[in-house]
């Protein structure tokens, strides 16, 4: 029996109580049978009552249930916070790393493009990282009155490296040819070197440096042909 038919009957016996006491005739006859509707209240008020402290201690031991789980989910949340802590250290101890380890690379590249240039122009091009906003972004850049050189430099040379520098002439080709030259020396700098990558730049003229030397020597190009191949590597 529910709570709501429990008490229903409550409210039944109740208004047969009223009924019974506005009505006596018989006393002797009334009494014995207010009694007994008294006993089954009584009967049914200790079912309602079993009912209702039942369910009491249900939600009682589901409280405290549901209490343990957020006492582990809040350890669990302090560790975790601890964690992504840590986490964030670490990142920007490894971001630092790498800006220094990207840093260096630049200047290295700098250094060694540097001579290469000279060796093949006979010039000298002082060289620098350039940054056109929105367009390009040059990690080795120079120029003389008609010598333009562009590099770019990566810990790890893969073809997606020749493939941004050639993106970064044909941009500036097409928005901002003022910043180059009548003609063109491309070349990458980076720790390691993948052969299909090497292969790619030597198939187009394009110079690969590393720490240890020249892989494969630059090719002094026209603008225009600089551009043209650039185009035909980002086929």
């Amino acid at each position: 029996m529910t709570t709501t038919q429990a008490l229903e009957d409550l409210r039944k016996i109740l208004d047969e109580l009223r009924r019974r006491v506005m009505t006596v005739e018989a006393v002797s006859r009334e009494v014995a049978d207010v009694l007994n509707l008294i006993a089954k209240f009584q009967e049914r008020m200790l079912d309602v009552l079993k009912q209702i402290l039942s369910k009491l201690d249900e939600h009682s031991e589901r409280l405290s249930r549901l209490e343990s789980d957020m006492r582990v989910i809040k350890d669990k949340l302090g560790t975790l916070d601890e964690r992504v802590e840590r986490l964030e250290e670490d990142m920007k101890t490894v971001r630092t790393t790498i800006e220094r380890i990207a840093g260096t690379l630049e200047e290295e590249a700098c250094d060694i493009a540097m001579q290469v240039v000279e060796e093949l122009t006979g010039k000298r091009v002082p060289l620098s990282k350039l940054v056109v906003e929105g367009i390009a972004e040059v990690d080795v850049y120079g120029v003389t009155d008609d010598i333009c050189v562009l590099g770019e430099v990566k810990t790890r040379i893969g073809p997606s490296a020749v493939k941004t520098l050639c993106k970064a002439l044909v941009r500036l080709y097409e928005a901002r040819r003022d910043l180059l030259r009548d003609r063109v020396v491309l070349l990458t700098h980076g720790l390691r070197v993948i052969d299909v990558a090497r292969r790619l730049a030597e198939t187009h003229g394009i110079g690969v440096i590393t720490s240890r030397g020249v892989l494969v020597r630059p090719k002094l190009m026209r603008l225009e042909e600089a551009v043209e191949v650039c185009r035909k590597v980002l086929e």
